[in-house]
């Protein structure tokens, strides 16, 4: 997994991050587990969504005049995004 695409997700869908606390846990743990994150999760899981239909259409070869190609990424990324009723 991608973890340093992972972090700005978690930020942007609001999950607290430890500062310099001195009583955190290990090193590497980066989130404050002791918050009710229920909303947070599913913003997180909205926001991974968008990104994957966002690479459907803009990965490698979208770009190369095939507009046959091009529309079969767009229309699956729109697939994505109304299979999990996300805008």
């Amino acid at each position: 997994m991608n973890s340093t695409k992972l972090k700005p997700l978690l930020e942007k869908a609001g999950f607290v991050f430890w500062q310099d606390e001195n009583w955190k846990a290990p090193v590497t743990d980066l989130i404050d587990w002791s918050c009710n994150y229920e909303d947070e999760l599913i913003k997180l899981v909205e926001l991974v969504i968008i990104d994957c239909a966002v690479s459907a259409v803009s990965g490698a070869g979208a770009q190369q005049g095939n507009t046959d190609y091009y529309k079969g990424r767009k229309d699956a990324a729109k697939l994505i995004l109304d299979n999990w009723n996300v805008e």
